[in-house]
């Protein structure tokens, strides 16, 4: 536990003025639970003394005297109805008591509220409309908030050490769950970047993507046609995506959209999370939000930028391949149609223009796909652009292109089923004729412009023998030679 903990929110270069009371009472706290105490009010009194003469206090503070009400008032609770009483006081109890913090700060002290209520609802199913309702002030709540101020700022969470504890405290009567239990609507990969970032703007896109998601799944309980429901869902997640306007969130967003499953096993369905995915890809993918292109052209560290950039490019390849993959070509189209007509590639391709060692004697970019794009970007990462953040993203990237090769070769094989499915629509006739030549000129340019010579060559070869023993030539091809590559966007 203590390596774990030095791991994630180190205490800032200042001294800690609760250190000594907290850790007492943490362990107080629990030498007592396992007593068979229940009624924890003998701590409020000297935390509420504490807060009461903070004007921002600590959240590490104000976690374990909030855990201690909420404690004592749940195991008070006779019904699953009080239960949730006691989560409505635990998030009014939480308001108040940071109600001159910074917006940011306001917003994650409220991961207690949502690890409470989604643990509520997976115990009774049965509270899901009830719950409903909470949530929705949460989420209102947290659009207020994010309507005061811009990101971040210059204000501290205050786990201090404590943050693994603190954790612990309010899974107390689930012991040997980690981090990942607390935060039970996002990956584990997420959770291991509040180590990396630490700050207030990462773990409340955190809370944000957690209230998000619990919000659209506790829709599912309403007495809705399946249209009704994914019209419902589709606008009530664009609404908040718009409402919260906040990178940290729409990073977070992103990438929970590029794991293999959501974690809503708790919750839904296999076929409600089919459905709820779609949503997801819908909301993330087709509509411009306003609040991303305010960011661009502002002081925002161009790394954020780039990371969410390359977050959404990926997002945008994965959703037209599985709609592809499950035979629905005219949503994998409109997703095409997005990526053209979306500010992303443009900025991306402005970046990596900037960066050093792009020369503009290096081939020109293909936009006609997503997939195409991230072939051109894996090139100039190979003649020395850096491009990638971290090597999760390089790998995500190269393993698009593999799986690009291998359905080329695949789909050249079955040249009579395509053009069974032209004659039969001419708008997914243009966009698998189209989709196919980029592929393979943008894989002819992988291959030609490859500094290293052999290793992309192979690498490709490596992914085709995956699917069989079908090799293929490919043709050493540069992009700007393509004749059925549009136009690329105003580099400025």
């Amino acid at each position: 536990m203590n390596e774990s903990r030095s791991k994630l929110l180190l205490v800032p270069n200042q001294l800690d003025p609760y250190a000594l009371m907290l850790s007492e009472s943490i362990e107080r706290f629990f030498d007592e639970y396992r007593k068979g105490v229940t009624d924890f009010s003998s701590f409020v009194p000297i935390f509420s003394r504490l807060l009461g003469n903070l004007a921002d206090p600590p959240v590490a503070v104000v976690w374990f005297y909030s855990a201690m009400t909420f404690h004592t008032a749940k195991s008070a609770a006779r019904n699953s109805s009080e239960k949730l009483l006691a989560v409505k006081d635990l998030f009014h109890l939480l308001v108040s008591c940071t109600a001159s913090s910074c917006a940011s700060k306001r917003i994650a002290v409220l991961a207690p509220v949502i690890y409470s209520l989604f643990d509520l609802v997976v115990e009774n199913k049965t509270l899901k409309e009830e719950a409903e309702n909470l949530i929705d002030g949460v989420v209102s709540y947290i659009g207020i908030c994010c309507g005061q101020e811009s990101e971040d700022g210059d204000c501290l969470l205050g786990f201090g050490s404590y943050f693994l504890d603190l954790a612990r405290v309010w899974m107390v009567d689930k012991p040997g769950e980690d981090l990942r239990g607390f935060l039970p609507l996002v990956s584990h990969e997420i959770c291991e970047g509040i180590g990396v970032n630490g700050g207030v703007g990462y773990f409340s896109g955190i809370v944000m993507f957690q209230a998000f998601l619990l919000r659209l799944c506790l829709k599912f309980a309403s007495r809705m046609s399946m249209v009704e429901l994914q019209n419902e869902l589709h606008s009530r997640a664009v609404q908040m995506i718009a409402g919260f306007r906040s990178c940290h969130f729409y990073d977070t967003f992103l990438r929970m959209l590029l794991q293999s499953v959501l974690p809503t096993t708790y919750l839904l369905g296999s076929a409600d999370e089919v459905l709820l995915r779609e949503v997801l890809y819908d909301a993330a993918i087709i509509p411009d939000y306003p609040f991303i292109k305010l960011q661009f052209g502002t002081e925002r560290p161009a790394l954020d930028l780039r990371t969410i950039c390359l977050n959404w490019l990926f997002v945008a390849e994965n959703g037209i391949r599985t709609f592809r993959e499950t035979g629905n070509l005219r949503k994998a189209m409109s997703y095409i149609n997005a990526f053209r007509n979306s500010c992303w590639p443009s900025q991306l391709i402005n970046w990596v223009r900037n960066q050093p060692g792009f020369s503009e004697r290096m081939s020109q970019p293909n936009i006609s796909t997503p997939t195409a794009l991230i072939e051109w970007l894996l090139v100039l990462e190979n003649q020395g652009v850096r491009v990638f953040d971290h090597l999760n993203s390089k790998f995500r990237a190269r393993e698009i292109t593999c799986k690009s090769g291998a359905e080329f070769v695949e789909a050249a094989t079955k040249v009579p089923d395509v053009r069974n499915v032209m004659d039969e629509d001419d708008s997914v006739g243009d966009f698998d004729m189209v989709d196919s030549v980029a592929l393979a000129a943008a894989q002819g340019t992988y291959m030609s412009l490859d500094t290293n010579g052999n290793e992309n060559g192979r690498k490709r070869k490596e992914c085709m023998n995956d699917k069989g023993d079908t090799r293929v030539k490919f043709l050493r091809k540069h992009l700007h030679d393509n004749p059925l590559r549009e136009k690329s966007l105003p580099l400025v």
